[in-house]
């Protein structure tokens, strides 16, 4: 029985503040501090990812939800809250996380990888296989996560 890792974004590199810029309308100026304090999606799912990675997981759930607040269709924020609720205990919401992202895009990967290990973790091998059947349709042959979920599904189907 092989056991695979969780995937989460490996991008951690925090997104720099957006340059101020200074609309030219008809003699209304906006001071550029008020410009650069609004924080974007982004920045709060970077804020999220450095709470996953601290383990605090309360903060990284309301970083996540607001990134998502602010971007209804920001998959990877929907992804890492379906990691952290499964670590929870919270295994519907951690599904419906998951679910919620391949439903916005039908080839966000991660989430079809987390939705097969969910299924396995909860013995629903039928389920787990559908997933990885999808993770390997979509993904790249020569992908390490490709590899490892056509093993899965050999290893399954055995």
């Amino acid at each position: 029985n092989v056991k695979v890792e969780r995937v989460i974004p490996v991008k951690t590199a925090v997104i720099p503040a957006k340059a101020a810029v200074i609309p030219a309308k008809a003699g209304i100026q906006i001071p550029a501090f008020a410009v650069m304090t609004e924080e974007t999606a982004k920045d709060y799912f970077q804020k999220g990812l450095r709470s996953q990675a601290d383990a605090d997981n309360k903060k990284a759930i309301i970083y996540f939800n607001k990134a998502i607040e602010l971007d209804k269709k920001f998959t990877a924020a929907y992804n890492n809250l379906g990691i952290i609720y499964e670590q929870a205990g919270a295994p519907d919401k951690a599904e419906a996380a998951y679910l919620k992202a391949v439903e916005i895009d039908g080839n966000y990967l991660p989430a079809y990888s987390n939705l097969a290990l969910f299924n396995e973790e909860r013995g629903d091998f039928i389920q787990a296989l559908k997933y990885w059947r999808k993770r390997v349709l979509y993904g790249d042959p020569d992908d390490a996560w490709t590899k490892r979920a056509l093993q899965r599904i050999r290893d399954i189907e055995k």
